[in-house]
């Protein structure tokens, strides 16, 4: 199935499918009818032990390239074995549960010819669910990615497109669950420029066998951990240790909380911030070196400093009260 041209593909796409059967069929035809037509197709069957294989086999089109694993080894690594066979200029994702509209890869190809300076270019998606289907629309331009990341993904992961040779520096950790999450923390540190496009072009399938929905809790530690990282690296602060009493108090409008607690944790907030004046202004310089406004955040997730200044005005209030 693996195609013959000499001539390299403009763009491959790497597609790791593990059980399947159900939901593939209808995610490779959305490839396949792409308006733009120079690219490779790497499915990864990542070990299924259902029909997923037999469906791949049945396409007959040259642009398909299966690599066949004879046991599961996750999505992370089976992406990263797409990658290093990759011909293309640039690296498309796809899911096998996801749809993609014809039009996504003109779109995205057009958007980088215009924009030399983007690395990794994402799209809205059709978020499709049982119960209700809606748009969901990403920041639009670079520093709106940078701070997204302080929440979390900036980019639909099965919708992204990038440079391959800003990729092949990072590449997929597998250790994480949230492996979409962790690259873009990488390449963001790297310095890579993020981008995404406001029309809808992935139909993005919300169902009870999405990964994220099989392993919640570990994609929540894992997200975690890359969120700490995250604002270590960027903000040059250390992530409280208590960050869910801090989340606790932040909505203190909503809380019954006595006196006699309210003064003494304002006495510590004082003692902490009197220590931290200096790292204050670190955290200043590098957010405005980085292009992260601050004043975006939710207070809850941004500098751990800052934060504790606005808890101690809100106690503040109430405690004069």
């Amino acid at each position: 199935m693996q195609s013959k041209a000499n001539n390299m593909p403009l763009i491959s796409v790497i597609m790791p499918a593990y059980n399947a059967e159900k939901t593939i069929k209808t995610a490779i035809k959305s490839i396949l009818n792409q308006t733009l037509r120079d690219f490779e197709f790497i499915i990864i069957n990542d070990g299924s032990t259902d029909k997923t294989k037999d469906i791949i086999k049945s396409f007959a089109d040259s642009r398909i390239v299966l690599i066949d694993k004879p046991k599961n080894q996750g999505v992370a690594s089976a992406i990263n074995d797409g990658i290093e066979i990759a011909k293309g200029k640039y690296i498309a994702r796809m899911d096998a549960d996801d749809e993609s509209l014809p039009e996504r890869f003109t779109m995205q190809i057009d958007f980088f010819n215009k924009n030399p300076d983007i690395d990794v270019l994402g799209t809205a998606i059709f978020s499709i669910a049982p119960a209700k289907n809606k748009i969901t629309r990403f920041p639009k331009k670079h520093y709106q990615c940078l701070n997204e990341l302080t929440r979390g993904v900036c980019i639909a992961h099965p919708s992204a497109m990038l440079r391959k040779n800003i990729i092949k520096r990072v590449k997929y950790k597998p250790k994480y669950f949230a492996e979409d999450y962790k690259l873009w923390v990488d390449l963001a540190k790297q310095g890579a420029k993020f981008a995404n496009l406001t029309t809808p072009l992935l139909k993005y399938n919300i169902h009870g066998e999405n990964i994220s929905i099989i392993k919640n809790k570990e994609q929540q530690d894992s997200t975690n951990l890359i969120k700490k990282e995250y604002l270590e690296f960027y903000l040059g602060v250390i992530y409280p240790q208590y960050s869910k009493e801090l989340d606790w108090l932040a909505d203190l409008s909503t809380k019954n909380i006595s006196l006699t607690a309210l003064n003494h944790f304002y006495r510590s907030l004082n003692l902490h911030l009197k220590h931290n004046k200096k790292n204050l202004k670190i955290i200043f310089k590098r957010a405005i070196k980085n292009h992260i406004y601050l004043l975006q955040y939710q207070w809850n997730i941004i500098s751990p400093i800052l934060l504790l200044y606005f808890l101690r005005y809100k106690l503040k209030q109430i405690i004069k009260k």
